[in-house]
């Protein structure tokens, strides 16, 4: 017994096993968190100048969620180390450190609202909605304004970006691109004009048209049309083609080239005839004598055929 404790060694293979299986899914891991943060650098190259700003870091305003105040922040978007998560994280003033608990994970977005879809231009009145952002999780929203519209660029089209990549799907108010960031702010400034004049769209782009057409009016007569010609007006007066050799006329047509001959009336196209004006003394001979039981609606029905029946004899009598 003495001699088997003697000669126990501990066997170091299992332990240094161990050891490397655990470096190698560590490294594993590094490799694949590598390959996604080569992947984001990617997905941002192609908008790198409009969402640099989202990853340097901008002064906004955030809204508390608990007093409804605004407060100042710095925000950016931050990655510690490549095994981490993306995360949006803000900072208190003097801006130094970034706690813990001041962060959010991209990967609880559920919505993206830009615009009219934020809530701090209903919040408050002198906050303009095309600088204002609201990131939705299950639990609550995250609200801040901006200074510039490029600050707001550059965080809607950066968590766009990078929350569709994370997730594997597109988040519900994405704009991924800066021309369809363009027209996003365009149609919300569209919108808050309206909203502050209390005019429908509608009512907005029928003006537009009315003070597009008179201004061409006024420039050159370009929008302006030709005056619509009546029942009674004659057709125009033809010129005859120029002849090779005069003829043997007057004097008068010599002297005078520029003339005219009018067209016969046989080759005149008829007017048409103006509709004849029904009195209302012949319309009420012409009436049926009213029904037996005085019902309202068949006296409307009796007076319409009779009325009918009166202008259609008239115009026929007045035809050729």
């Amino acid at each position: 017994l003495r001699g088997a404790r003697a000669t126990q060694v501990v066997d170091p293979q299992p332990e240094a096993a161990a050891v490397a299986k655990a470096n190698g899914e560590q490294a594993e891991a590094l490799a694949q968190a590598a390959n996604r943060l080569a992947r984001r650098k990617e997905l941002m190259a192609p908008c790198w100048s409009s969402v640099k700003g989202a990853f340097v870091g901008v002064k906004v305003q955030k809204v508390s969620f608990k007093s409804g105040k605004r407060e100042e922040r710095l925000l950016e978007i931050c990655k510690d180390d490549p095994s981490s998560q993306v995360r949006l994280r803000w900072a208190k003033k003097p801006f130094k450190s970034f706690p813990k608990s001041s962060c959010l994970l991209l990967s609880r977005v559920i919505l993206i609202g830009y615009g009219f879809m934020a809530r701090a231009w209903a919040m408050f009145d002198d906050v303009s909605p095309e600088r204002s952002f609201s990131i939705f999780t299950v639990r609550r929203s995250f609200d801040f304004i901006c200074e510039k519209d490029s600050d707001a660029e550059a965080f809607v089209i950066a968590l766009s970006r990078l929350c569709s990549s994370i997730q594997g799907w597109r988040v519900p108010g994405s704009i991924e691109s800066h021309k369809k960031f363009l027209c996003a702010r365009g149609w919300c400034k569209l919108e808050a004009s309206c909203r502050k004049r209390n005019m429908p769209l509608a009512r907005r782009f029928l003006d537009a048209i009315a003070k597009t057409h008179m201004r061409s009016m006024c420039a050159g007569g370009g929008g302006r049309l030709p005056p619509r010609p009546t029942g009674s007006a004659s057709l125009p007066v033809v010129a005859p083609p120029p002849s090779s050799a005069p003829t043997a006329g007057s004097a008068g047509d010599a002297a005078a080239p520029d003339a005219v001959a009018p067209i016969p009336e046989a080759s005149r196209r008829p007017s048409t005839p103006a509709e004849p004006q029904v009195s209302g003394a012949a319309v009420a001979k012409s009436l049926p004598p009213p029904p037996v039981d005085g019902g309202v609606a068949a006296a409307a029905e009796a007076v319409v055929e009779a009325q009918a029946s009166s202008r259609g004899a008239a115009v026929a009598e007045s035809l050729p």
